[in-house]
């Protein structure tokens, strides 16, 4: 099973930034929703976790 690492979980939380920033608001918020969903069910660090989850839901 792949997992998404760091950088990669920071270029989505910006793609959907960029949604929110053009005001399509509904799929930004799936983008959040689905990355908060993925940190959650998965086996991530907890390094990973306190860098990741502040990005997550300072945009959400």
């Amino acid at each position: 099973m792949n997992f998404l690492y760091t950088e990669e979980l920071t270029v989505i939380i910006d793609i959907a930034a960029t949604y929110s920033e053009q005001k399509n608001y509904e799929m930004s918020l799936m983008i959040y929703a689905q990355l908060m969903e993925y940190v959650e069910q998965h086996c991530i660090s907890m390094e990973e976790t306190t860098r990741i989850v502040p990005l997550i839901t300072y945009n959400y």
